[in-house]
C-alpha cells in the first residue's frame, strides 16, 4: 500500500532543497502485529487498515522536521515537525486528549498526529463513526472546537489518502503540508510566498468577517515565522478577548506590549480584558500607561472612569468623565449620555458608564 512513499520522501527532500530548508523524515523500525492488537486493546478500538499497514511498515515517524536534537529556528519549523504516532506513544497520546474532552464528546477518536510545528495542541484524528470500507476518516482537531465540530471537519477519506495528499501538497504544489488549512481562506501561500505580513492581513480579513476561530490559526502561523510579531500578538489577543478567552488575551496583550512597548491600544485593550475579569485596578494601571502614550484619548480615560467607579473612586470617576467630555467636545464630537464608548461588541451594558455621571 505505501511502496510509493521512498519516492515521494525523495522527491519531497528535492522541494526542500530548492528553499533551502533543513527539514527530512525520522521513521521508526516496523511495528509487530502483537504490539498492533495490545495498542488496539488498550484504546478499545480496531485501527483502520491503511493505518495498520503503515505501522507494519513504520511504528511511527516525523515527516518534515530536523535531524537536531533542539528547536534551532522557529521562523522555519522545531526538530518534531509532524509526529505520526506509533504504538509505543498512541495509547498515551489518546490518553492526554481524552482527559480533557468527556466519554461522550471523544466517542472512540482515536488522535494518530500531532502537529507540533504549530504548537498549540492541533492534532490529526481518525473517526470510526465515519467509516468506508473498513477505512475511517481523518479529522482536523482544531483545539479551540469540540470533537462535535472536528467531526464536521472531515479531510480525508482515509489515514493513506491523508498521507498521500500532504506529499501532493509539498511536492505537486510546493506549500506546507497542511493542505486543509486552505479550505479555511479563499487565498493560500506557497513556500515561496508565505509571509509574515501577509499572513497577518489574512487573519485580519478573517477577524474582520468574525471568523475568530480561522484568524487565530493565521496568526499563530505569523508567530512561527516571525516570533516578535506583535501586530499578530495584538490582533490574536483581539480575537482570544472577543470569544472570552480572557486568560490567552491578557498572555497576548502582555507579548505586544513586551515587543511594542508604545502600543497605547495593547495596553487599552488588556485593561479592558481586566475591567471584565474585576481586576479593576490592574485595569486602571493599564489606562495609566496608555494615558502617558496618549494623554488625549477620550475613550481611555472613559474606560479608566469605568474601572474606578467599580471601586468606588467618585472623585477619579467624575475626572475621568469630566476630561473625557472636554476632549470630545474639542473634537466636535456629540455625546449621548446614554452610550459608553467601547469598540467592543460584547461588552456587557452592566459594566457601562454614562461619562457624564
Amino acid at each position: 500500500m505505501f511502496e510509493w512513499l521512498p519516492e515521494r520522501i525523495e522527491q519531497a527532500q528535492q522541494v526542500f532543497q530548492e528553499f533551502s530548508l533543513d527539514w527530512t523524515f525520522i521513521l521508526n523500525p516496523p511495528a509487530t502485529e502483537t504490539e498492533i492488537r495490545a495498542c488496539e486493546e488498550a484504546l478499545g478500538v480496531t485501527l483502520p487498515p491503511s493505518y495498520r499497514e503503515f505501522l507494519l511498515r513504520h511504528n511511527g515517524a516525523n515527516f518534515f522536521c530536523t535531524d537536531l536534537g533542539e528547536t534551532y529556528d522557529r521562523s522555519i519549523w522545531d526538530d518534531s515537525g509532524l509526529i505520526i504516532y506509533g504504538t509505543d506513544n498512541l495509547v498515551d497520546f489518546n490518553q492526554e486528549k481524552q482527559e480533557i474532552y468527556t466519554d461522550e464528546e471523544w466517542d472512540s477518536l482515536i488522535a494518530f498526529c500531532y502537529l507540533e510545528r504549530i504548537g498549540t495542541g492541533d492534532f490529526c484524528g481518525l473517526d470510526p463513526q465515519q467509516k468506508t470500507n473498513l477505512e475511517y476518516a481523518v479529522l482536523d482537531c482544531f483545539h479551540e472546537l469540540a470533537p462535535a465540530d472536528w467531526r464536521q471537519a472531515r479531510i480525508a477519506s482515509s489515514f493513506a489518502d491523508w498521507l498521500a495528499r500532504i506529499f501532493d501538497q509539498v511536492i505537486l504544489h510546493k506549500k506546507y503540508p497542511e493542505y486543509w488549512f486552505e479550505a479555511e481562506s479563499s487565498s493560500s501561500f506557497s513556500l515561496a510566498e508565505e509571509t509574515p505580513d501577509a499572513l497577518n492581513r489574512q487573519g485580519i480579513k478573517k477577524a474582520h468577517r468574525h471568523d475568530y476561530i480561522g484568524a487565530i490559526r493565521d496568526f499563530n502561523r505569523v508567530l512561527l515565522l516571525a516570533p516578535n510579531h506583535h501586530e499578530a500578538y495584538y490582533e490574536r489577543g483581539n480575537a482570544y478577548f472577543i470569544l472570552g478567552n480572557y486568560e490567552e488575551a491578557i498572555k497576548d496583550f502582555t507579548h505586544a506590549i513586551c515587543f511594542n512597548p508604545q502600543s497605547v491600544i495593547a495596553y487599552k485593550k488588556r485593561g479592558l480584558v481586566r475591567s471584565e475579569l474585576g481586576e479593576y485596578q490592574g485595569a486602571i494601571e493599564d489606562f495609566n500607561q496608555a494615558l502617558q502614550i496618549s494623554p488625549r484619548d477620550a475613550e481611555i480615560y472613559n474606560h479608566r472612569g469605568n474601572a474606578r467607579s467599580q471601586l468606588g473612586d467618585r472623585q477619579g470617576v467624575m475626572e475621568d468623565y469630566q476630561k473625557a467630555a472636554e476632549l470630545l467636545a474639542e473634537e466636535e464630537k456629540i455625546v449621548q449620555p446614554e452610550f459608553v464608548f467601547c469598540d467592543y461588541e460584547d461588552i456587557t451594558t452592566e459594566s457601562s458608564q454614562n461619562i457624564l455621571e
